[in-house]
């Protein structure tokens, strides 16, 4: 189920919970770009709730636990010295692509819209008076142009999010394949994960990333 808005606080997610009055009605978005030629050649940025947004570091999860298959590309404002090291703030800003299903990622061209229905969904959560908010509808064009031998994922991406400040964001990444951290709680979803029995072995066609995750 795609999350229209959510509010979280620090270790606890609020399911629940409406957004901020104090920002305002929820603004429907533009339509998203028809074609991938659209979207800007540059490093994905943009606006959040009035705040600018720019990647400084991408990264992706495959979650194979039964039931809870699922890939999430995040894409954060915040730097790490290592691909999937830890954030120099972990309270930076940050948009995430999610996907049900542990199935390898390839490229191809993904609609994203307000009615869900697709196998991608948009999501993005920020810093508001000490609180993370976070909105889950979005009109977007999602482009995987390419996946290296390595593992990374190239991608494209233009999302508008219906939520009160018309924020958008637009442009290009690389993500770079991290394993999850079962551990940790889980920002922004339905309910805190429980470790499971048995060790989870990487996705599909990967040997050994080498990479040390953090939760998704």
């Amino acid at each position: 189920m795609t999350l229209s808005r959510w509010l979280l606080v620090p270790a606890l997610a609020c399911l629940s919970c409406g957004h901020s009055e104090e920002l305002g009605p929820l603004k429907d978005p533009p339509p998203a770009p028809a074609a991938g030629n659209a979207i800007p050649v540059g490093p994905l940025g943009g606006k959040l709730l009035d705040e600018p947004f720019t990647v400084h570091a991408a990264r992706y999860y495959v979650d194979q636990r039964p039931g809870y298959e699922k890939v999430d590309i995040k894409l954060y404002s915040e730097k790490s010295e290592t691909a999937c090291g830890p954030l120099a703030n972990s309270k930076s800003p940050s948009v995430w692509l999610r996907r049900k299903g542990a199935e390898a990622l390839a490229p191809g061209t993904f609609s994203i819209n307000l009615e869900g229905g697709g196998p991608w969904e948009a999501h993005y959560q920020t810093r508001h008076d000490e609180r993370w908010v976070g909105y889950g509808e979005a009109n977007a064009l999602f482009v995987i142009t390419a996946v290296d031998p390595d593992l990374k994922v190239h991608g494209e991406l233009s999302a508008c999010f219906r939520d009160p400040k018309g924020s958008c964001v637009a442009g290009r990444f690389t993500a770079s394949y991290c394993r999850i951290s079962i551990d940790a709680p889980v920002r922004g979803t339905e309910m805190m994960e429980r470790r499971p029995k048995k060790p989870i072995p990487p996705p599909p066609r990967v040997r050994d990333a080498g990479a040390d995750g953090e939760a998704p």
